[in-house]
C-alpha cells in the first residue's frame, strides 16, 4: 500500500528537488475533445497508463477530452476553461495550449516509484 505525503508548499518542495534552473518553456500537448456532456455526468478519469485515477461528476457543457499523443489519458475540462487555455487548430476537434511561456526546471527522481500529484479539486 503507498503512502502519501501532503506538501503544502509545491514551489518549495519543487525547489529542493532541481537537478538544473527555472527557465522559460511553453506548454505543447495537443488536446482531442471526445464529447461534450448535455448532462451532469460521473466520469472516470484515467492515468496515460490507462490507470484509472478517479471518478468526478461533470457538468453539462463540460468536455471529456484526452491527449493527442496518448488517447488513454481521459479527463474532463470546462468549457470555460477550454476555451480560456486553448486554441482550435486546422483540425476538427483538436486544440492547442495557448498563452505565453511558464517556468519549468528539471527535477531529480524524488522517490523509487516517482511522484504523483493529487490536486485538491479531486477529492483525494
Amino acid at each position: 500500500m503507498n503512502t502519501y505525503t501532503k506538501i503544502d508548499n509545491i514551489v518549495a518542495w519543487l525547489d529542493s528537488k532541481l537537478t538544473g534552473a527555472w527557465r522559460p518553456c511553453r506548454k505543447f500537448q495537443l488536446l482531442k475533445t471526445i464529447r461534450q456532456l448535455d448532462a451532469d455526468e460521473r466520469i472516470e478519469t484515467v492515468a496515460s497508463d490507462g490507470t484509472k485515477e478517479a471518478a468526478k461528476l461533470a457538468h453539462k457543457g463540460d468536455w471529456v477530452v484526452c491527449n493527442v499523443s496518448n488517447e488513454n489519458n481521459v479527463y474532463t475540462i470546462t468549457d470555460e476553461t477550454l476555451r480560456r487555455k486553448y486554441e482550435p487548430t486546422d483540425v476538427v476537434g483538436v486544440y492547442r495550449p495557448k498563452g505565453g511561456p511558464m517556468l519549468c526546471a528539471p527535477i531529480a527522481r524524488c522517490c523509487r516509484d516517482g511522484v504523483e500529484f493529487a490536486p485538491p479539486n479531486w477529492g483525494w
